[in-house]
């Protein structure tokens, strides 16, 4: 079975679970409109109950579509179009400021992200309900997946790293491995009833006890290179070269 490179499968994986991560919180959103005790009115998307938010927010209102008028929707979507959308996502509204593991409440990072989510939430509150959960997912997700890529540039270089590390690890460090394995196939190849004992012994005195005799059992095993176990061994030398 073909396996990807690790920072391939990294990727892949943090690619899914920013989807999975996108679709749950559009899934679970909650649209509502956030008032100050100033009047400012406000965008809040978020996965807390409107009960929470209340319970914590003591200075703020908090409304569903159904318990706000058409009428001052329409009008704060038409301030935001005169005056622009700066600020009317209001900011992050949890439990004495401490995000609540993976439930959201608040704003994105990114400019396109909260364009994006600002338009879900107009999207919303005049009703259409299906193009305002789309939005919201699309945003979260171009959020998470370029903020992801950031990450990335910086974890995934240990990963690459770390592969690396463990390619050469997983070679054997002596400069007679590829001689030695050259050497005993084409030795079994001549002789396939020549015992690996007697091989690894005539290998480590071919090399002048430079390869012990434990260190080429274990190199013929993980190379799978012994013929199946003959009815009788023989005797046998070397083979140096192909032609021999």
């Amino acid at each position: 079975m073909n396996r990807n490179h690790p920072a391939v499968d990294y990727v892949n994986l943090v690619n899914r679970r920013i989807y999975d991560d996108a679709a749950e919180v559009s899934k679970n959103a909650q649209f509502l409109i956030a008032e100050d005790e100033d009047g400012t009115l406000g965008f809040l998307v978020s996965s807390f109950s409107l009960e929470d938010l209340q319970q914590w927010n003591q200075s703020q209102k908090f409304f569903l579509r159904s318990e706000i008028s058409a009428e001052k929707i329409n009008a704060m979507i038409k301030d935001m179009a005169e005056s622009g959308i700066n600020n009317r996502i209001a900011q992050e509204v949890t439990r004495d400021g401490i995000p609540n593991g993976n439930r959201f409440s608040g704003s994105l990072s990114l400019k396109e992200s909260q364009n994006m989510m600002i338009s879900s939430c107009i999207m919303y509150f005049l009703g259409f309900d299906d193009i305002a959960k789309s939005l919201l997912e699309t945003a979260f997700y171009n959020e998470e997946m370029k903020l992801g890529q950031l990450k990335f540039i910086h974890y995934g270089s240990s990963v690459v790293s770390n592969y690396k590390q463990s390619l050469r690890s997983s070679k054997p460090r002596n400069p007679h491995y590829a001689e030695a394995m050259r050497i005993a196939a084409l030795t079994w190849e001549k002789y396939p009833a020549a015992s690996k004992k007697s091989m690894c012994v005539n290998l480590r005195n071919h090399f002048n006890g430079q390869v012990s005799i434990d260190t080429l059992n274990d190199w013929i095993k993980k190379q799978k290179i012994q013929p199946p176990k003959p009815k009788a061994y023989t005797s046998f030398s070397l083979v140096l070269s192909p032609d021999a």
